[in-house]
């Protein structure tokens, strides 16, 4: 049979046209083998493995590039992988081609005065120049596939910077036109849109006036041209959707969408659908590796999960199409790229898939992924010091390859430009040194400690002498450094990987350092004769602070909740403090006096003081804190994580950015602002204070220039 009949589709085997209603669908070349092989085995289980051999031969891949080639014909034929009329899924098995199959054959008349044997064309499902017409585009079509097969691969190695402005820029997306890109750039810690020029006049961007108090994350457009952005409009976020017009951006929608209390630069919206998604966080209670979606006109977010192999968790991911790209990490900062598509995600009425694998794994932790132009691959940033934007095919051992360089770091998003093989991304480069502040009457003293050019921050003070530690980026990689009183730092760690820190603090005898990131601690011994340990912790991990000489405290939160772990320096687990009894517990802070009192943080807003050892005799918080003494109680919550303790005074930072207070710890005292701005990472000893300041910050778009 030359032809056959499933559905409303028609597929001549002879040309090899799929065809609905007289209409030629195109199908990649993989996608018609995959169809021939589904039409040669119908109403029968293909496995992964039949499918690999019959449409790969004897190249190896993985399944998620087998499940994304079966969801591109599903996506061809329109079928709904929920209540499928063609490709049916078998959980852990395979495929089904459900559809029935039948043959199509032309009518022949006999004209009964000649021997002469004609065709009825009107038989067919097609009239008769349709059959030329599917020849022609046929030919046309093979044309094109034979010339993308063989048509050069874009060469990269220059770029343009598009600004040359203050501030941090965010969020490139490039206009419908490709004429203009829009970003946002952050003052100050308030976003504002603005509009620069896709050529190489960089002082051409111009801001763009809106309603908005502050812009944090612009989205794409929909499918009717208009930009989505999330912002705060009169105090709340949401997100919209607008119009730029001239200079001014004009509201057309508001969603009654509220943004969660934490969200990150993995908001992304799919314009087939119009729907918004973005990753959870398990710092605000959300299953590892779930994601919230809801459309745009909803007004409450649901929430589906992503079934991630081998202790992966989400951090970055792009919607294009339907097809998901997403980069994970692992605890001991490896990166993996997963492509799927949106079905693979469970969303209410699917339950139990396969876990997804990564397509490709790192070595170190990448910040960002995007899908190519024809989603044949990937484009990501590497880590630091050489930052690099590279590309990565699909197909199995393919070296990647180099699109953009930078000795700035290559952050944030990435955008493609429509009409070229070109792409736009942002760059940050800061320089943070250590400064050491000594206040007296009302007044600061400053010098700086250390000015290496580099990214300087979390110092802190050594217990037993006036050494001090931070973590710096001067080679790349974060490591830690000893500032003894001379000129030069001493590198402490020896890191091989690139992590991302987040606190760093001395044992009260100063034999150990401790840091962490979101699910990992790191102990540290002065001593280098000893070797690093490393506690992977369940939940994510907000402070740490060293209550003794061999005990430690970890504030956790995990589904929502806080509760506090305490480890000896042997990395056992030795008690476990709960919130409960309308006691929440969120961190033990030591006095740093010496005495073996500790300051337990309750609710954010009340400090009480207790005995270290009386903690053990309690798991419930609200037990303990029956049993300990009130030292002061503040009038509003403060940031707990951020909050410190130097003998019997609390610092910690007010509601305005960079204004900090000092408050005795009695219950009848008042706080006071500090005479001086912190820029970050504020560290407290004997009235001396340490802090990162920022001395220089450039952050510009680009793209890149493809021969």
């Amino acid at each position: 049979m030359s032809s056959i009949q499933f559905g409303c589709f028609e597929f001549n085997q002879t040309t090899q046209i799929l065809s609905r209603d007289a209409q030629p669908v195109e199908l990649d070349p993989r996608q018609l083998a995959l169809l021939e092989f589904f039409i040669a085995n119908p109403e029968r289980i293909v496995t992964r493995d039949e499918l690999q051999t019959a449409i790969w031969k004897q190249v190896i891949v993985s399944d998620n590039a087998i499940n994304k080639l079966v969801a591109n014909l599903r996506k061809s034929l329109d079928d709904n992988p929920k209540s499928p009329i063609y490709i049916q899924t078998v959980p852990k098995q395979g495929y089904r081609f459900v559809a029935k199959i039948h043959a199509v054959s032309p009518v022949l008349k006999v004209n009964q005065n000649s021997t002469e044997v004609t065709v009825n064309w009107a038989a067919w499902a097609w009239p008769k120049y349709a059959v030329s017409l599917c020849l022609f585009s046929f030919v046309v079509f093979m044309s094109y596939v034979a010339y993308s097969d063989n048509k050069p691969e874009p060469q990269y190695g220059q770029t343009q910077t598009l600004t040359r402005m203050t501030g941090v820029k965010q969020s490139p997306v490039v206009m419908p036109d490709q004429q203009a890109v829009l970003f946002i750039n952050f003052n100050k810690g308030v976003g504002q849109l603005f509009q620069g020029a896709m050529g190489a006049n960089a002082e051409s961007a111009q801001s763009i006036s809106t309603e908005f108090s502050s812009i944090t994350y612009l989205l794409g457009f929909d499918k009717s041209g208009q930009l989505i952005v999330r912002a705060t409009e009169n105090g709340r976020c949401s997100w919209f959707k607008g119009l730029v017009e001239g200079q001014v951006f004009i509201i057309t929608e508001r969603s009654e969408l509220a943004c969660p209390q934490r969200i990150l630069r993995d908001n992304e919206y799919d314009s087939e659908t119009d729907t918004l998604y973005f990753i959870n966080h398990g710092s605000e209670g959300h299953v590892e590796n779930s994601v919230s979606y809801a459309h745009f006109d909803d007004t409450e977010f649901k929430v589906a999960t992503i079934n991630l192999a081998n202790k992966w968790s989400a951090s970055r991911f792009e919607i294009k199409e339907g097809d998901v790209a997403l980069l994970a990490h692992t605890a001991i900062g490896h990166s993996g790229v997963f492509t799927f598509d949106l079905t693979s995600i469970e969303f209410e009425n699917k339950q139990n898939p396969a876990p997804l694998t990564p397509i490709f794994t790192l070595p170190f932790r990448s910040n960002n992924i995007a899908w190519s132009h024809d989603k044949q691959g990937v484009v990501y940033t590497s880590a630091p010091p050489a930052t690099q934007l590279l590309y990565q095919s699909l197909e199995a051992d393919v070296k990647p390859k180099l699109v953009a360089s930078f000795s700035d770091y290559i952050c944030c998003n990435i955008s493609r430009i429509g009409l070229n093989d070109d792409y736009i991304f942002t760059t940050e480069a800061a320089d943070f040194d250590i400064e050491w502040l000594s206040l007296g009457k009302g007044q600061a003293k400053s010098s700086e400690v250390n000015n290496s050019s580099s990214y300087d921050f979390i110092p802190a003070f050594a217990n037993t002498s006036d050494d001090i530690y931070f973590f710096s980026k001067r080679t790349g990689k974060t490591q830690v450094y000893k500032q003894s009183g001379t000129p030069n730092a001493e590198q402490v760690s020896d890191f091989n990987a690139y992590f991302r820190f987040y606190g760093l603090a001395l044992s009260p005898g100063d034999k150990w350092i401790t840091s962490f990131e979101s699910k990992v601690i790191w102990l540290l011994a002065t001593d280098k004769s000893q070797a690093d340990r490393v506690i992977p912790i369940k939940g994510h991990i907000l402070a740490v602070d060293w209550l003794s000489n061999q005990l430690f405290a970890v504030s956790v939160r995990e589904q929502g909740q806080i509760h506090i772990e305490i480890y000896n320096t042997q990395l056992h687990k030795v008690h476990t403090l709960i919130s409960g009894n309308g006691a929440n517990i969120s961190r033990l802070m030591s006095k740093k006096d010496g005495s073996r009192d500790v300051v337990a943080i309750v609710d954010e807003q009340i400090l009480y003081s207790v005995n270290l050892s009386d903690i053990f005799d309690f798991n419930d918080a609200g037990a303990l804190v029956k049993s300990a003494t009130e030292l002061l109680k503040l009038e509003r919550p403060i940031s707990y994580f951020a909050a410190l303790i130097d003998e019997q005074t609390l610092y910690y930072p007010s509601s305005k950015r960079g204004q900090w207070y000092s408050l005795k710890l009695m219950s009848d005292a008042e706080p006071e602002l500090l005479p001086v701005e912190i820029d970050r990472d504020l560290t407290v000893k004997n009235g001396k204070l340490l802090h990162s300041k920022l001395v220089h910050l450039s952050s510009e778009v680009h793209r890149t220039v493809a021969q």
